[in-house]
């Protein structure tokens, strides 16, 4: 799954661009930063809001 728009952290600090293929550790590291939802190429919003 690709990122269709750049995932931002709360300062505006750009942690992936818009494209990049994301892999597990990708995910880790958003979720480090603080990063709760990223949009995905032909997908809605994703959360990683616990359910």
């Amino acid at each position: 799954m690709a990122l269709r728009q750049d995932a931002v952290h709360r300062t505006g600090r750009i942690i992936l661009r818009a494209g990049h293929v994301l892999e597990d550790e990708d995910i880790r590291s958003l979720r480090a930063w603080g990063v709760t939802e990223v949009q995905i190429a032909g997908d809605e919003v994703v959360s990683g809001k616990p359910a």
